[in-house]
Parts: structure tokens; C-alpha cells; sequence
């Protein structure tokens, strides 16, 4: 574990990306992913069932649970269900949420830093920029990224009438957001196949350190810059993620490339969990403990 005066060093030092997970929603009264699940197959093939039974267990993955909902649908239905269907169960079963002070997102929005999110939500953007008509979704363009509905990992969220380039916080859903549901990641499969859209971006041997392909996407920000994780469990079930942090180790390592340290925002329970911080240690990242819980409130960001 390493001390928080080291972060309340570095964070003055560095121009930081933060990767923002659920935690910041379950703090302020909102839903688990084991209880959006539980929402979506209660829905679709109702409470009691083996399928139900089995989320949150141990020996299976909710993102096994994603795949296996539309074959224990067919089992109970004798027909099909269409991907469109179930993501849409899945955007009504977000929770929505109003934040109140949040002195973290408060710090990130004075510094214009940027934001990337595994929520489907956008209670982020609706507590930086207060309601929807103060905000948009929008890309600066790349010529080498294809966008696409599955993958529209170039778009961002901004304050309206405002982009990047005129310094103002970004907000980048890595796992797609509830008003695009063709672009949310939460099934094995969508894990895998998001995985391999990522590595065909990735050049491991780009001697000029730009990663074109990625350019003007969330890919590149996670690469390039040094990361403050907050709110993400980072379990072993969550591959695409950690795929992604053991690929931006090897890519900086292969590079030679220097950069202020990368910290991840632990609550205290995490202590039970070493192989989380030994994890994170082998990709050059370090592990804060707040014994009092409190991360997105704490006075470090005041």
C-alpha cells in the first residue's frame, strides 16, 4: 500500500485520465452489477430459476450469466430473444441518479481532466454539467478509427456548445452508455470481442509512441497518460479491463516510456484481497488505502 501523501503529491504534478468504475454510483445509493442482473433476468425468465440463483456465486461469471440469458430463455419460451431486446431490459435497469457534492468530480472538472467510465449511466455527466441539455455526445474525428455502433469508442460526452480543445472535461463510456445500447459491453462475448477490436488498435511496435489507430478514442488516453482508478473492483471476472491495464504495461515498457505513477483508490475492506494490489503492482500501479471510505469525498481533493 502506498501512502496518500504520495497521490496528493503527484496529483498536482501530473495531468491525469480517471478511469471511474460503479463505486461512485453504489456510494450514492445505486445498484451492484449483481443486482442489474438480477433486474434483467428477473425480467426475462423470472426469480427462482437455476440462472437467478446462480448470480453473485462463486464458480460462475456474470458475464457467463449474460450469455446463458437467451438460451434459458428459449429453454422456458420455446423461442429467441434478439440482443436488442435484452440490452434494452438492461438500459431500463440502470439506476439514474442524482449525485450530491462529489469533491472528486468537482477537482477533475476544474482541471479539465478527462474521464473514462465502465457505467452504462451518465450520472456523471448530469453532476458535472447539471442536466442534459448542458451537455453532448461528440468526436473530434480520427482517420484511422472506424466507428462504429458496437464500438464508438472515438465519441465522448462534453459540455455543450464546448469540446477538448477548448479545455473542458471529457467523459468516455469505455463499455458503451444506455443511450446507445448497441454499444454496451457486458456479456463473455462482448467482452471477448471488444478485447480483439482493442488488440487490432494496439501496435506494440510503433516506434513513433502515437498509437495512430487509437487516436482520438478513450484507447489512447488509457495508454498515454498516468491513471487514477476509482471505483472499480477490478475483480478477475472483469478480463477486458485488466487485459487492457496488462497491454498498457507492456506498451510502456516496450517504449521506454516515462510518466507520472498510476494509483488505484482502495477502500478499506481491499485489504482482504492482496492478490488485487499484487496485480496492480506487477503493471506499475499503486494501490491508496482510505481507511474511512470515504474516496470521492476525501479531503485530498480540496
Amino acid at each position: 500500500m502506498t501512502d496518500i501523501n504520495e497521490l496528493k503529491k503527484n496529483l498536482s504534478q501530473g495531468e491525469y485520465a480517471y478511469l471511474i468504475g460503479n463505486g461512485i454510483n453504489l456510494a450514492n445509493g445505486g445498484t451492484g452489477w449483481d443486482q442489474l442482473l438480477k433486474s434483467v433476468v428477473s425480467s426475462l425468465v423470472g426469480r427462482g430459476t437455476y440462472i437467478y440463483d446462480a448470480i453473485g456465486k462463486q464458480g460462475i461469471t456474470n458475464t457467463e450469466i449474460q450469455n446463458i440469458i437467451p438460451l434459458e430463455y428459449n429453454r422456458k419460451r420455446g423461442e429467441s430473444i434478439s440482443p436488442k431486446e435484452i440490452m434494452q431490459h438492461v438500459c431500463n435497469s440502470v439506476s439514474n441518479l442524482v449525485f450530491p457534492q462529489n469533491h472528486m468530480l468537482d477537482y477533475i472538472k476544474k482541471n479539465n481532466a478527462e474521464i473514462l467510465t465502465t457505467n452504462y449511466d451518465l450520472n456523471i455527466e448530469n453532476y458535472l454539467w447539471k442536466e442534459k441539455g448542458n451537455f453532448q455526445r461528440t468526436r473530434d474525428g480520427n482517420e484511422f478509427y472506424k466507428t462504429s455502433n458496437f464500438y464508438p469508442w472515438d465519441y465522448y460526452y462534453c459540455e455543450k456548445a464546448n469540446n477538448r480543445t477548448g479545455k473542458t472535461s471529457s467523459v468516455w463510456h469505455i463499455h458503451g452508455d444506455i443511450d446507445h445500447w448497441q454499444s454496451i459491453i457486458l456479456s463473455l462475448s462482448q467482452y471477448v470481442g471488444a478485447s480483439n477490436k482493442a488488440k487490432n488498435q494496439i501496435n506494440m511496435s510503433d516506434q513513433t509512441h502515437k498509437l495512430e489507430k487509437c487516436a482520438g478514442t478513450w484507447l489512447h488516453s488509457l495508454f498515454t497518460k498516468p491513471l487514477i482508478i476509482a471505483g472499480l473492483a477490478l475483480d478477475p471476472q472483469e478480463f477486458f479491463l485488466r487485459y487492457l491495464l496488462i497491454e498498457r504495461a507492456g506498451w510502456i515498457k516496450f517504449h521506454g516510456i516515462r510518466m507520472q505513477p498510476s494509483f488505484y483508490l482502495s477502500r478499506a475492506h481491499e485489504e482482504k484481497k492482496p492478490g488485487k494490489s499484487q496485480f496492480l503492482s506487477f503493471l506499475g500501479i499503486k494501490t491508496i488505502l482510505f481507511r474511512d471510505n470515504n474516496i470521492y469525498n476525501d479531503p485530498i481533493w480540496n
